[in-house]
């Protein structure tokens, strides 16, 4: 089957060629999308959704689309960015939130020391 691949309106692919493969619809790209986004595949039977299940990279790579309920809700993507530090509890700075331990015992230094 012969179809123009777009991502959220934008062809990314034209007129290209799908195959049936024991996973869903095997689509040869050089440099496919991450696993879980959602395509539109516009053939000669209309627009189809299809998801990427599963991505295989290098020569002959591509991927592996399977059909989707357009209508069924997005799943939310994973969350990938880098936190910079993990929450501290409480407990473990004494009860003060991070930063304000140190202030709070400086303070009480000077107040000390006058």
């Amino acid at each position: 089957m012969t179809v123009d691949v777009l991502y959220e309106g934008l062809a990314l692919l034209r007129g290209v060629t799908l195959r049936e493969d024991a996973g869903g619809l095997f689509l040869e790209w050089d440099a496919p999308m991450p696993v879980g986004t959602r395509l539109v595949l516009r053939g000669a039977d209309g627009e189809k959704t299809a998801r990427i299940q599963h991505v295989t990279e290098g020569a002959g790579g591509g991927a592996i689309l399977k059909y989707v309920d357009a209508a069924a809700p997005r799943e939310a993507a994973p969350d990938v960015t880098e936190k910079s530090e993990p929450p501290q509890h409480e407990e473990e700075n004494g009860g003060a939130p991070k930063g304000k331990r140190e202030r709070r015992s400086k303070s009480r230094k000077a107040e000390q020391s006058h």
